[in-house]
């Protein structure tokens, strides 16, 4: 028993350090000074997410300096206050994903009443980290030359060192080689879309920020090109979105070395919807309890055709004539003729493969083969 607990411990902190090592998160740093330049130690900054209301709070220390890790990527409001000084706040600070931000803090003598309040940009370089990024949030994405309203990866081709490969999601960073990537959503590694595995990237609409992480990557990213996707969340105002992108062979020209116009109609849309949760008399989430639903769909008019495999209306009897042989799981004998007696098929599981497992209607019915099944969706008129 002691020896399971201390498995079961081991593997939840390798867990836990795997889950850390790879975050998307940010952090704000800075320096607070009078208006001589010296620095002031004790001083409380408080870093509020504008969104949400979330709010962490730090004391400068004895170099007067402060650093608040762990922020999610969103829009920040950075205030600094001390007995004998005004009080400064500054609105506005974008925060991107894994991004640290320097904002200095200068105050000055006063009342704590009085407020200085700086109105200024983000600073567009990052001179905290080496590293060379890049990122495109939902709005860019949808106003890209190059996005056709699906896979959220494709309008990352127009930012810099980004190039799209020969293969199907095969992208090459800042001359990386395309096996040289990881995509990581919300700061967890993901299988790639074409994997084995399926893609576990999230929609276009659940997405707020996609982001590219090409040189000088810190240590706790295992490969030299990184693709971070950032969900959306919910925030304390009800926001919303729908779109609806359209491909047609009649507004599209012909291409200049072919002799007709390629046919072909698409339809692609999709839709998001967040704020806090709020059930009436029940519980109001303001500041506390947030939701966001997104959808993405599509469909190309034509024919389209899905095949699955079936049993024959033999197998379904119970005769396995010529397949593998069937053993009683009573006896572990063998079945005489490789066929189960009808008393031995149970009722419930009869009545579930006769609702939902269809007879073969592609190929020979009578001989079983794989992907025997084939069902056809006419979409030709939408």
């Amino acid at each position: 028993m002691r020896r399971s607990v201390l498995v079961v411990a081991f593997l939840a902190t390798f867990l836990v350090v795997g889950l850390y090592a790879q975050t998307n998160l940010g952090r704000i740093v800075g320096t607070v000074r009078d208006d001589t330049g010296g620095v002031i130690p004790g001083v409380s900054v408080v870093v509020v997410n504008e969104g949400t209301s979330w709010t962490r709070a730090f004391l400068t220390n004895e170099t007067g300096g402060y650093e608040i890790a762990n922020l999610i990527a969103g829009n920040y409001a950075v205030s600094a206050e001390m007995a004998g000084f005004k009080r400064f706040v500054r609105p506005g600070v974008v925060l991107d994903a894994g991004r640290t931000l320097r904002i200095d803090v200068q105050m000055e003598v006063g009342e704590v009443s009085t407020e200085v309040r700086v109105e200024s940009a983000t600073p567009l370089v990052e001179s905290e980290t080496p590293s060379i990024s890049n990122s495109l949030d939902y709005e860019g994405h949808m106003k890209s030359p190059v996005s056709t309203g699906g896979r959220p990866w494709e309008a990352l081709v127009s930012l810099p060192n980004f190039v799209s490969g020969t293969a199907t999601f095969v992208y090459s960073l800042a001359g990386s080689r395309g096996a040289q990537l990881d995509i990581q959503v919300d700061g967890i590694g993901t299988p790639a879309a074409g994997s084995p595995l399926g893609s576990g990237t999230m929609t276009m609409e659940g997405t707020s920020e996609l982001k590219v992480l090409a040189v000088n990557n810190s240590a706790e990213y295992s490969q030299p090109a990184i693709l971070q996707q950032i969900s959306r969340s919910g925030s304390n105002d009800f926001h919303g979105s729908l779109r609806y992108y359209h491909t047609n062979t009649a507004l599209n020209a012909r291409s200049f070395f072919a002799a007709t116009k390629a046919a072909g109609h698409d339809h692609t849309f999709g839709a998001w919807f967040g704020g806090p949760l709020v059930i009436p008399k029940l519980y109001d989430g303001k500041d506390r309890t947030f939701f966001m639903l997104s959808y993405d769909g599509g469909f190309s008019p034509g024919f389209t055709n899905v095949n699955a495999t079936v049993p024959t209306a033999a197998m379904r009897a119970g005769d396995f004539t010529g397949q593998k042989t069937i053993k009683d799981p009573l006896t572990g004998k063998a079945f005489p003729q490789n066929q189960i007696p009808a008393d031995r098929i149970n009722a419930v599981s009869k009545k579930i493969q006769e609702r939902f497992y269809p007879l073969p209607n592609y190929g020979d019915p009578a001989v079983f083969t794989t992907l025997n099944h084939r069902i056809i969706f006419d979409n030709s008129t939408k």
